[in-house]
């Protein structure tokens, strides 16, 4: 059954004031990513609650977010901390900003877990290229690498929420 909180958004998102509608879809969403545990004991952040518009506008989002990668649980966790942003911003702030509030939090500050994140999809090397073009040469390669992994996390929750926000702007 669906909470107060979240009846009002079924089964149509009736008004549409980008950034206030945004916090508030935010709002229900950030309570529907879940951690999870697997049977080897790791944890995994998942998207949880109904069969409803909400839960497919997530969805989507999510899958944009995800870009070229395969569905993995690093994308899905930055996610959940965009919506966790975007549900403590006021109206005033640009999603710019928020994204990349939480690029700070979704990247790591131990080499050894950016190393690792690296080495789950290689292909990510292209996000320390493009740090290196676009946020300038560190003065060693880690520090390349850390850039490009916030760069990926920006990237991310930007996607997210520009995602959300067209479902939004679709359903009005």
């Amino acid at each position: 059954m669906a909470s107060i909180r979240e009846e009002r958004w079924l089964p149509r998102l009736l008004c549409f004031e980008p950034l206030k509608d945004l916090i508030q879809l935010c709002s229900v969403l950030s309570s529907r990513f879940t951690d999870e545990k697997r049977e080897d004991g790791s944890f995994f952040v998942s998207l949880s609650g109904p069969e409803d518009e909400i839960r497919e506008a997530a969805r989507t989002a999510i899958r944009a977010a995800h870009e070229d990668e395969l569905p993995n649980d690093w994308r899905y966790e930055v996610c959940g901390l965009a919506a966790d942003a975007m549900d403590e911003a006021s109206e005033d702030d640009e999603l710019l900003e928020i994204a990349s509030t939480v690029a700070e939090s979704a990247s790591s500050v131990y080499n050894s877990e950016v190393l690792r994140w690296y080495a789950e999809l290689p292909g990510r090397l292209e996000y320390a290229e493009r740090a290196r073009e676009e946020l300038g040469a560190s003065e060693d390669v880690m520090g390349d690498l850390h850039h490009g992994q916030w760069l990926a996390a920006c990237d991310t929750a930007l996607l997210f929420l520009q995602s959300l926000e067209t479902a939004l702007e679709e359903s009005k």
